[in-house]
């Protein structure tokens, strides 16, 4: 793997924290998924979005975004349920 697509190792410590701690929790649920958005700053300059699904009778991991832009946290609170 080269230098520029290697994983950040800062990433993984602090996703575990995000879902740990997380400051906002968010339940969205379709039809035949369900998924729980994680949001959570991280350090003083960064924050993470990170998007686990229910599958298969347990949690996966989906997506992590980190530092995500004002307009998508709106649309998630704005048409989602928060749970915390």
């Amino acid at each position: 793997m080269d230098e520029e697509n290697k994983p950040d190792p800062e990433v993984y410590d602090s996703a575990v924290t995000v879902i740990q701690k997380p400051a906002l929790v968010v339940r969205v649920e379709t039809d035949d998924v369900l998924e729980h958005y994680y949001f959570r700053s991280v350090g003083w300059h960064n924050t993470l979005l990170i998007t686990v699904r229910f599958r298969n009778e347990r949690w996966e991991s989906y997506k992590c975004v980190r530092n995500p832009s004002n307009e998508e946290l709106s649309e998630l609170l704005k048409n989602e349920k928060q749970i915390i």
